[in-house]
């Protein structure tokens, strides 16, 4: 209904202005008797055609979008792009600020816990290559010796004949005299040292004894701060009773026996400190003269406080990495926190083990050897006293002294050789043990400026999500932030388009619709260019305007993405059509168009039904239409009285 008011009011203003112009012209025109020739331009009803074109006008866009969330929270303090831009992988869109600070803050406590994991590293691991290079000189010292001793025993037993001559042990000249001299001055050679060996021992006794004191400290500040970290967030003593209760849903959620684990573990703890195992230990172990198994003992006794510890610190870990985020109750950076947290007690906690392991094994080995050494020594010292006591009888027995005194003589040295042979194997062994204590402390170490690294790395990657960029080389759709706009993490940035497959989508009505085909080709104008395409997609469901949607891919890679497209689609009609400019109208609903027959003009009425541009369709007309010659071109001036007419 509505086509046919508006085919019937355009019609009627056509008709009145050609009125209008034929009434003018007849007043004005004079009258000559000489008819001039009115020639008209006619077509046969038949040879009408049923084409028409639709023109539909749209927005090219994209057949493929994606949006780009941001990954972290914060201050939009830098946007860099605009709607429709053209952006490259990898182009900065955005820059946040953190406004919590903590990423920035654990980014650079990150930087300091690595270097001071590898200034860790580099001084225990100098502090046991000066022990080896010790050793090593100890052991070069020991074999030069025993060289020298080994090739001087002959040379020396030759001596001890010679002097037989001269036992005179009274005469400060004799052979004899010098010997017992050389003899005294040995013996008091070892006196001194087994002196400077009780010494230096009871030296490195207090030295274990003295390390109680400040390794306990390290264990009881450490346990400290660990419980202080994990009891708020595991809710175990009265104290933190609530301290949980917003996020205790979500910790350790993906492993709830591996929580109940950490828990235990937490109390175990707890227990430790309550139970005042520092104050029995100090009590026991610090500030007093403790005999050899009380060493040990002490060290088994930081040895338990120290398992615990090493066996929760994994388990709080791994609880954490169980634990799920919650936007409201357990934010990723809150849960970043604890990770980070945790990750330094571990690696406060592996090297100050490593050093402690170590400091154990050196008192072990040394707990176990050092009186057996100092007898060694001791019984050494008494032989040869008693050496020197056959020495002087020897010497006072010129003849069989000469005899004995050799024998004792080649016995010393042959003491000499063995203990010099006990004396490198023990070095060896002290060496083997060290080396082997080295390679172990270094592999710790090394796992600590690992673990060091790893938090390193992670803090970058978080500071690095503070600035959003393109994820691919696409155009930008829209902006969904402002400059100094607050966000959170995944809230969307921008909406991106593809540029390869650009589409044109616009709305026909029902009739329309089902004058076009799926493929059927199609003009599209874009500004001043023109291309030629199919329509690739018609929907089969109308909007809430009763429109339905037609697509247009253009498979060329120019940009246009945004651009204001017309589209001209020809389409055939179920009647023939005719230009508005021969119909007029009537009355309403009623129209004529102007038609040549027998030489004469004629008007000859029709019913219209729809408009498609500059044509209108006709349904049927008052005569036999087929027979009618339509009348093509303006008539408006024609007079009967003034022309005669004429076909072309």
């Amino acid at each position: 209904m509505n086509h046919r008011w508006i085919a019937f009011i355009v019609l009627f203003a056509l008709s009145l202005f050609f009125l209008t112009s034929c009434s003018g012209d007849e007043d004005t025109e004079e009258y000559t008797s000489e008819k001039q020739d009115f020639f008209i331009e006619t077509r046969l009803w038949s040879d009408l055609k049923n084409e028409s074109i639709i023109e539909k006008v749209g927005q090219v866009r994209s057949t493929q979008d994606i949006q780009v969330s941001s990954q972290a929270s914060g201050r939009v303090v830098s946007l860099n792009v605009q709607k429709w831009q053209r952006v490259t992988q990898g182009q900065v869109i955005a820059e946040l600020q953190d406004i919590s600070w903590n990423i920035i803050f654990w980014s650079e406590r990150a930087d300091v816990w690595l270097e001071r994991a590898m200034i860790q590293r580099d001084s225990t691991l100098l502090t046991l290559e000066k022990q080896l290079f010790d050793i090593w000189v100890q052991i070069e010292s020991t074999e030069r010796s025993l060289i020298t001793l080994r090739s001087d025993r002959e040379q020396n037993i030759r001596l001890l004949e010679d002097n037989v001559s001269s036992a005179n042990i009274s005469d400060i000249d004799s052979r004899s005299f010098l010997q017992l001299e050389q003899f005294d001055a040995n013996l008091e050679r070892q006196r001194l040292e087994y002196e400077t060996r009780l010494i230096s021992d009871n030296q490195t006794r207090e030295s274990f004894i003295d390390f109680f004191g400040s390794n306990e400290n390290t264990l009881r500040v450490l346990l400290d701060n660990v419980i202080d970290f994990a009891d708020p967030i595991f809710s175990v003593t009265e104290k933190n009773r609530f301290s949980n209760a917003r996020f205790t849903t979500f910790l350790g959620a993906r492993n709830s026996a591996q929580r109940s684990a950490t828990e235990t573990l937490l109390k175990e703890l707890i227990e430790l400190r309550e139970s005042g195992y520092f104050s029995d230990f100090r009590s026991d172990f610090v500030g007093r003269d403790l005999s050899d198994e009380e060493i040990l003992l002490g060290f088994e006794v930081l040895t338990d406080g120290y398992e615990i510890l090493r066996r929760f610190i994994p388990e709080l870990n791994e609880t954490l990495n169980n634990t799920i985020e919650s936007a409201w109750q357990l934010s990723q950076t809150e849960l970043q926190w604890w990770k980070t947290q945790t990750q330094g007690f571990q690696s406060s906690f592996s090297a100050n083990y490593s050093a402690y392991i170590n400091t154990q094994n050196q008192a072990s080995a040394f707990l176990r050897t050092y009186e057996n050494a100092q007898e060694s020594q001791k019984r050494s010292i008494e032989l040869q006293e008693k050496e020197r006591e056959i020495l002087v009888r020897t010497l006072s027995s010129w003849s069989l002294s000469a005899e004995v005194g050799r024998d004792r003589a080649i016995l010393s040295i042959d003491d000499q050789i063995t203990s010099l042979e006990t004396q490198l194997s023990q070095l060896k062994n002290t060496k083997e043990t060290t080396e082997r204590n080295y390679e172990i402390t270094q592999k710790s170490l090394n796992n600590a400026i690992n673990e060091a690294t790893i938090g390193q790395r992670q803090s970058s990657l978080e500071l690095s999500k503070l600035i959003v960029r393109a994820p691919i080389t696409w155009v930008i759709e829209d902006v969904l932030i402002d400059l100094w706009q607050e966000i959170q993490m995944g809230t969307p940035v921008i909406s991106l388009l593809a540029e390869s497959t650009p589409e044109l989508q616009i709305s026909v009505s029902e009739y329309e619709r089902n004058l076009l085909t799926l493929w059927q080709e199609v003009f599209v104008d874009i500004g001043k260019e023109r291309y030629r395409w199919s329509i690739t997609a018609i929907s089969e469901v109308a909007d809430r305007r009763f429109n339905y949607s037609i697509s247009v891919i253009f498979s060329w890679a120019q940009s246009s993405l945004g651009s204001i497209a017309r589209v001209s689609m020809p389409v055939m009609n179920d009647d023939f059509l005719l230009p508005l400019r021969l119909i007029e109208a009537i009355w309403e609903s009623q129209w004529r168009v102007s038609v040549y027959k027998n030489g004469n003009i004629l008007n000859v009425r029709l019913r219209l039904w729809r408009v498609f541009g500059d044509s209108i369709e006709v349904l049927s007309c008052a005569e036999e239409c087929d027979t009618l010659e339509i009348i093509w071109n303006d008539i408006s001036n024609y007079n009967s009285n003034d022309f005669t007419l004429k076909r072309r």
